[in-house]
């Protein structure tokens, strides 16, 4: 009986581990609007599986230590949809245009000369001339930049004005403390008609515009929740973060600048969303 005792305390651990893990990893996802069909990718698991062999004490790399490095990610599109082919560390080589011709001119030769009729990369310098250089030597090849790419820069420059910086990130604030507690989501849901305010990952920039979108397309149902007698009668609504939602929520400013910002960028997201979807860039 003692020995079924400690078994099973030993279980209930074991699964109290994993249930708090578990919540950690969708809080992590909920915050950064992360889609959760991102864990259906084929580097999801394996992750988790490397961080665990390194056992208590593992130290995740900072955004510092992230963005040093870069990649140069090749996909191929063809009649199969979109396909991950490869990437490569560029490292040090990001503006030197002839070593990314040769680079560019490899994964060409590597799928096939007969199999290509466009390359797309993104709008930097060394990019840029490293497309010409490529199409100077194979004639037969269409060379342009990546219109998503392009977009999302322009909604980044949009995003840098200061009366929109501060409008995207009060629209953060506002999500991630309604999807920071269960009952808070679960009662937005009842009010919005079970409509999210975090919206699929797409790029940072037109992700932040979308979930503002979904933020001024629920304000009345937002107020309205905010000012219930479900609300009001719960433990959150007299906590400090609660009463800074609820101002930012009946804010006036917060609300003209939002819809403004909607105005200005909702053409090129429209736009971004058409063709970062799966219908083929050419033919």
């Amino acid at each position: 009986m003692g020995q079924y005792k400690r078994q099973k305390q030993c279980a209930d651990g074991k699964k109290q581990k994993q249930d708090d893990a578990d919540r950690k990893l969708a809080m992590f996802f909920f915050h950064n609007s992360i889609p959760f069909s991102a864990a259906k990718s084929m580097y999801y698991q394996d992750m988790v599986d490397a961080i665990a062999q390194c056992g208590v004490g593992y130290k995740a790399p900072t955004y510092e230590k992230l963005r040093i490095g870069s990649l140069a990610v090749f996909s191929v599109a063809c009649p199969k949809g979109t396909l991950f082919l490869k990437s490569v560390d560029v490292s040090g080589h990001e503006d030197d245009s002839n070593c990314l011709f040769e680079l560019l001119e490899s994964v060409v030769l590597e799928v096939g000369l007969e199999n290509v009729v466009q390359v797309m990369t993104d709008v930097s310098a060394g990019y840029v001339c490293a497309g010409r250089l490529l199409t100077a030597r194979y004639s037969f090849l269409f060379w342009s930049p990546c219109v998503a790419y392009c977009i999302d820069k322009m909604l980044e420059d949009i995003g840098r004005q200061d009366w929109v910086s501060t409008v995207l990130e009060d629209a953060k604030t506002i999500t991630q403390y309604i999807y920071s507690h269960a009952w808070i989501l679960n009662i937005m849901k009842k009010f919005t008609g079970g409509k999210e305010l975090i919206r699929p990952k797409i790029t940072t920039f037109v992700t932040d515009f979308l979930s503002l979108r979904s933020i001024v397309m629920q304000e009345d149902n937002l107020k309205h929740m905010f000012s219930h007698s479900e609300w009001l009668s719960s433990m959150y609504s007299r906590r400090p973060d609660a009463q800074a939602i609820k101002s930012l929520l009946y804010s006036d400013r917060f609300w003209k600048h939002g819809h403004e910002a909607v105005s200005v960028s909702e053409p090129l997201v429209k736009l971004l969303r058409m063709v970062d979807g799966d219908m083929p860039a050419m033919g």
